[in-house]
């Protein structure tokens, strides 16, 4: 408030609060009633949209994909009737009701949720088929988790090793017990030499099957 923004470019689905709400607040503040706001969307976008925006103050609502000279446009345009005519809050005329607001927020919100639940989709379909693929080229991949000395690993990366799975995570010392012996210390060094951005790890050793006790050889 001591020192208002020359403007405000605002996503309308935010966690915390709502682009709509958050333009509404800003407009009924004496301090900052005046500071012009562009608000942009990503979820599909119909024209009762752009008139709630408006209605409540804000200067433009724009809709995304847009190229960013388009943006730049509304931001010089926003600014420069700012500096010849300062804005003025949304009239208590034109004010939305809350019915309206809570009508476009609940569509946004489904959009939004459809969204997501596509991508997860996607997301898990890649999984699918990483696992498959890994499957079939008997590769696994791993992570060491620096902090708690733990290991995350792939499912085919636990069945190479003869461990369950499902399990996903387990201590980096269990997984070194089934290294055998004469390639501990070399491993170890590996290890230490790539935490410490010496070196990278490129090592081949040989493994005892947790669940066969079968020999395999394993590069990491």
């Amino acid at each position: 408030r001591l020192s208002p923004p020359d403007l405000v470019i605002t996503d309308v689905m935010m966690p915390e609060m709502d682009g709509f709400m958050f333009c509404r607040l800003l407009k009924a503040d004496p301090a900052l009633k005046d500071v012009p706001v562009i608000l942009f969307t990503a979820t599909n976008s119909e024209k009762d949209e752009e008139t709630l925006a408006l209605s409540l103050g804000a200067a433009r609502y724009i809709r995304k994909p847009f190229e960013a000279a388009d943006l730049l446009a509304a931001v010089a345009e926003v600014l420069g009737k700012t500096a010849a005519r300062p804005a003025a809050p949304a009239s208590a005329a034109g004010q939305p009701t809350d019915a309206e607001y809570l009508k476009i927020l609940a569509r946004k919100l489904r959009a939004k949720e459809g969204e997501l639940e596509a991508a997860l989709n996607k997301l898990s379909l890649s999984e699918d088929r990483l696992k498959k693929a890994q499957a079939l080229a008997r590769v696994g991949n791993w992570e060491l988790d620096l902090r708690t000395g733990d290991i995350w690993a792939s499912e085919e990366a636990f069945r190479i090793y003869g461990l369950n799975p499902s399990a996903s995570r387990m201590p980096l010392a269990e997984a070194q017990e089934s290294v055998l012996p004469e390639y501990r210390d070399a491993l170890d060094q590996a290890l230490k030499g790539l935490v410490r951005g010496e070196r990278a790890y490129s090592e081949e050793f040989r493994i005892r099957k947790n669940d066969t006790g079968e020999i395999r050889d394993i590069y990491s």
